[in-house]
């Protein structure tokens, strides 16, 4: 938005980040929305499927998994995600679901926000890739199928 970039943000959730995004809508009224409380499951899947991108923009190591971007995975939409050498990125691969950038770097974030968006085909390709990989990977055949298998080992 400093850039003059038109870009509209909706931020959902609860984190130590959350005065963050609340100053940031204040700055921005036009183009922020904050939902600063619990958001249902419908809810969150109607705002996930409606985004053109997911933000996981996490910058600390604790995020060890980041659940949050299957649900974007599973709606087929692209997600921007930091580079944090936990399963964050594991989840989410750079290149194939996911454009990964340096954690703590708004720069960085900015640019690939506009980049992203304004590239149609790139945005098709992550999310495809995304999909396809949360079905592959994480659909509940899959994980209780390897469920089954480790315990099997033990």
């Amino acid at each position: 938005m400093a850039r003059g970039a038109t870009v509209n943000l909706v931020v959902f959730g609860r984190g130590p980040e959350e005065q963050r995004f609340r100053k940031l809508a204040e700055e921005f009224p036009e183009r922020v929305h904050f939902i600063n409380a619990f958001v249902s499951d419908v809810d969150k899947y109607h705002l996930i499927r409606n985004a053109r991108i997911f933000l996981f923009p996490s910058v600390y190591y604790s995020e060890a998994f980041g659940i949050a971007q299957l649900d974007a995975m599973a709606c087929a939409r692209p997600i921007i995600n930091c580079w944090l050498q936990t399963g964050v990125n594991w989840v989410a691969p750079d290149g194939e679901a996911a454009v990964t950038i340096e954690a703590g770097n708004p720069d960085k974030l900015a640019g690939a926000i506009i980049t992203l968006q304004n590239d149609p085909e790139q945005l098709a390709a992550l999310g495809n890739g995304g999909l396809q990989r949360c079905r592959s990977i994480f659909s509940e055949d899959k994980v209780r199928a390897r469920f089954i298998e480790l315990i099997s080992q033990l």
